[in-house]
């Protein structure tokens, strides 16, 4: 809280007194003044006719920079599905993580097949490049995107 001065309170529920009360008893200590200086309503049209604008080819505005990037790695996952001879359980068998094996569970090596990469890394532009996996394989997969576990999430 050292290095904040000024903090900005946006959207509805700050109209809420109680939460505004919480938000003054937790940074006043601090020193740090609460602002509610915008409309959050206004200032969420205004970004999004301003983003709208720099996209389209019809009109001609001053570009006014704006880049969205990702908080997190994601990844790509892609295993065998399961064959159709083994149990499943329920409409989608073990297509869901079920079919991982058990700690005890002796698995065949052959059977067994999956890659995982990070298609997306950290403070990746958004819309990102279109990516492209290619690799070699002749069975069924299930492909799944995911926060890469290796990341710290919230």
């Amino acid at each position: 809280l050292s290095d904040l001065s000024t903090v900005e309170l946006l959207g509805g529920s700050v109209r809420v007194p109680r939460v505004k009360k919480i938000l003054e008893d937790y940074f006043k200590p601090s020193g740090v003044e609460i602002g509610q200086h915008l409309n959050g309503d206004e200032s969420m049209a205004m970004g999004a006719a301003f983003r709208a604008a720099n996209v389209s080819t019809m009109f001609k505005v001053k570009k006014i920079g704006l880049t969205e990037s990702l908080s997190f790695n994601i990844a790509v996952k892609l295993e065998n599905l399961p064959d159709e001879n083994q149990s499943s359980k329920g409409l989608f068998g073990n297509l869901f993580g079920s079919s991982k094996p058990k700690e005890n569970e002796i698995v065949d090596s052959d059977e067994v097949w999956s890659k995982q990469t990070i298609v997306y890394p950290v403070k990746s532009a958004i819309p990102g490049k279109t990516k492209t996996v290619a690799f070699p394989h002749n069975k069924d997969i299930a492909c799944r995107l995911e926060y890469d576990e290796s990341s710290d999430l919230p």
